[in-house]
């Protein structure tokens, strides 16, 4: 889990080579919890999917069921979007939650698929999607 970083672990992370299993769900859940309790400047880095894969983290898609949905599509609609519900804790009242950290569809599909077969350590045998198959 790595919800909320402090601005030094993306690196040392990338620098270990280890991944970070993520949980977009958990947006909805934690917004106006993060804002309260860290503050608007810690809280806009909380779920910073964009800024970890370009510090060169890798990152696995997860949903943690039951405490959110089990459902990737939702999962990477989340991490894609950010659309977490609108309210005024962050000044941002359309219910985008750092649009600068909006992961492409592409990137969302790569953390459900192979990513999480890389770290189940089943690359080659799940984790990939073929037409027809």
């Amino acid at each position: 889990h790595l919800g909320a970083p402090i601005e030094s672990q993306p690196k040392r992370i990338a620098m270990a080579g280890a991944v970070s299993s993520v949980q977009p769900e958990f947006m909805r859940l934690d917004r106006n919890l993060a804002v309260k309790r860290l503050g608007r400047d810690r809280a806009a880095r909380s779920y910073a999917f964009r800024s970890l894969l370009a510090s060169g983290v890798p990152l696995s898609g997860g949903s943690d069921w039951p405490i959110v949905d089990a459902d990737p599509l939702a999962a990477m609609d989340v991490a894609v979007s950010r659309n977490v519900g609108g309210d005024d804790l962050d000044n941002s009242a359309d219910g985008v939650w750092e649009a600068s950290e909006k992961l492409t569809p592409q990137q969302a599909l790569t953390m459900y698929t192979t990513a999480a077969a890389h770290v189940a350590i089943m690359s080659g045998e799940v984790g990939t999607l073929w037409r027809g198959a």
